[in-house]
C-alpha cells in the first residue's frame, strides 16, 4: 500500500514537473515568437507612417515603400531633344507652378537659370551678387544651429569632364541615414522620376551653412543618395501628400556629428498656462532654406525666417486659396503659415526644407508650394508631419 502510495505520488511529481517544463517550452517559445515579431515589426515599422482615420495613405517613412526610385545614372532612352543653352533633355514632368524647387513649365531643372548656385569640380560658380535671404529672413552662420539640414543637388559630368553639381532642394537629416524632403523634387505625379534624365546621380550637401563652403571653412562634404522612396499618393497636381524619404549610399556620421531633426508627431504641448500646442494657430515656426530671397537671387548662407501658423479656415479664404489650385482646397495634410500682408516667406529653392516650432525646433511641416513669394494673402503651404502618422 506505501508502495503504492510512493508510486502515486512519484507519478503526480513527475506530472506535475513535466506540465511545469512544457509551460516552460511554451513561454520560451513564445518570447522567440514575440522577439521575432518585434524584430520585424522594427524594420517594417521603421520611418513608417499608417493609414489616417479618414483611410488616405498618408506618407511612407519606411525601406520598404511601395513607389520608390533608383537614384542612378541619367536614362538613355529619351526621346526629347538637348538644346546648346542646356546639357540636359526636357520631358514633360511638373506643371504645378507653385512648388519651390528649381524645375520650369517642362519639368527640367532651370539649370541655366542666371545666378542658380552650380558647384563644378567644388568651386561654385554662376553665383552673383546681390544675394541677400529667404524673403524677410536672417542668415544663418554657424551649423549647431540647424545641424539636420542639408542641401540637395544633382550631378552630371560636363564636356570637359568636370563634376557638375546643380542646387535642386533642402532637406532634414531624420536618421543618420535617411533625408526628409519634397516629393516634388523627385517625383512628378504616378511618382515618375523628374530627375533621372537629367542627372548622372543625386547627392546632399552636408554639414554646411553655405552653399560654396562647408562647415568651419572646411571643403564641402557631399552623400550620394542611394534611393528616394516616394509617397505613393503623392498628387503632382495639388502637392497632396507632398514627401518623400531619401536614404544615403554611406551614414552622415562618418562625416560629422549628425543631429537628426526631432518630427513633431503630434499635439505636443509647448506651453502649459496657455494649453498651446505645436500645430496651434499663430504659434511661431522657422522657415529654414537656401532658396531665393526677393531679389530672386539664391542665398549664400543658409537663412531662417519667423513666421506664424494660420488656420487652414484662413487659407482657403476667399482671398487666399478658395479652392487653389485646379479646383483642390488645402488638403488635411497640408499646414500654412505667413503673414496676411505678406513680406516673410519660403520661396523657390526652399521646397524640401523643414518648418520648425521656434520653442522646440521640432519639424512641424515640409516647404511644399504657395502662389508667388511673400504675397499679400498668399501664405506657404507646408506638409503636414503630423499627418504623416496616425
Amino acid at each position: 500500500m506505501l508502495q503504492r502510495e510512493e508510486s502515486k505520488t512519484s507519478a503526480i511529481e513527475m506530472s506535475i514537473e513535466s506540465s511545469r517544463e512544457r509551460r516552460r517550452r511554451r513561454r520560451r517559445q513564445r518570447g522567440r515568437i514575440e522577439r521575432k515579431q518585434s524584430s520585424s515589426s522594427s524594420l517594417i515599422f521603421f520611418f513608417f507612417f499608417i493609414f489616417s482615420a479618414s483611410s488616405s495613405f498618408v506618407c511612407l517613412f519606411s525601406l520598404f515603400a511601395s513607389a520608390e526610385t533608383k537614384v542612378g545614372p541619367r536614362s538613355t532612352t529619351t526621346t526629347t531633344t538637348t538644346t546648346a543653352t542646356t546639357p540636359f533633355a526636357t520631358t514633360a514632368t511638373l506643371s504645378h507652378t507653385g512648388g519651390r524647387s528649381f524645375t520650369n513649365s517642362s519639368g527640367a531643372p532651370n539649370v541655366v537659370k542666371p545666378r542658380e548656385t552650380r558647384i563644378i569640380n567644388g568651386v561654385p560658380s554662376l553665383v552673383s551678387s546681390p544675394r541677400n535671404r529667404i524673403i524677410n529672413g536672417v542668415p544663418v552662420y554657424e551649423t549647431s544651429a540647424f545641424p539636420f539640414i542639408v542641401a540637395i543637388f544633382g550631378s552630371y559630368a560636363d564636356e570637359n569632364g568636370n563634376t557638375v553639381r546643380d542646387f535642386r532642394c533642402g532637406g532634414t537629416f531624420i536618421s543618420t541615414r535617411h533625408v526628409l524632403t519634397a516629393s516634388h523634387c523627385f517625383f512628378s505625379d504616378g511618382l515618375v522620376s523628374n530627375t533621372r534624365n537629367f542627372y548622372d546621380k543625386m547627392e546632399v550637401l552636408v554639414n554646411s551653412v553655405q552653399l560654396d563652403q562647408g562647415g568651419e571653412g572646411q571643403e564641402l562634404k557631399f552623400i550620394e543618395i542611394a534611393e528616394a522612396h516616394g509617397n505613393p499618393d503623392f498628387n503632382g497636381i495639388n502637392f497632396d501628400q507632398d514627401c518623400t524619404v531619401l536614404r544615403l549610399v554611406r551614414p552622415a556620421s562618418e562625416i560629422f556629428d549628425v543631429q537628426p531633426v526631432r518630427l513633431a508627431w503630434g499635439a505636443e504641448e509647448v506651453d502649459e498656462d496657455e494649453y498651446k500646442t505645436v500645430y496651434d494657430e499663430n504659434e511661431m515656426c522657422y522657415v529654414v532654406g537656401f532658396g531665393v530671397d526677393s531679389s530672386g537671387f539664391l542665398t549664400e548662407h543658409l537663412n531662417n525666417a519667423t513666421v506664424p501658423l494660420v488656420s487652414e479656415e484662413t487659407c482657403e479664404h476667399s482671398d487666399s486659396y478658395p479652392g487653389w489650385p485646379y479646383g483642390n482646397p488645402i488638403s488635411s495634410s497640408m499646414i500654412c503659415a505667413g503673414y496676411k500682408s505678406g513680406g516673410t516667406d519660403a520661396c523657390q529653392g526652399d521646397s524640401g526644407g523643414p518648418l520648425l516650432n521656434a520653442r522646440t525646433l521640432a519639424q512641424v511641416g515640409i516647404v511644399s508650394w504657395g502662389e508667388g513669394c511673400a504675397l499679400e494673402n498668399k501664405y506657404g503651404v507646408y506638409t503636414k508631419v503630423s499627418k504623416m502618422r496616425a
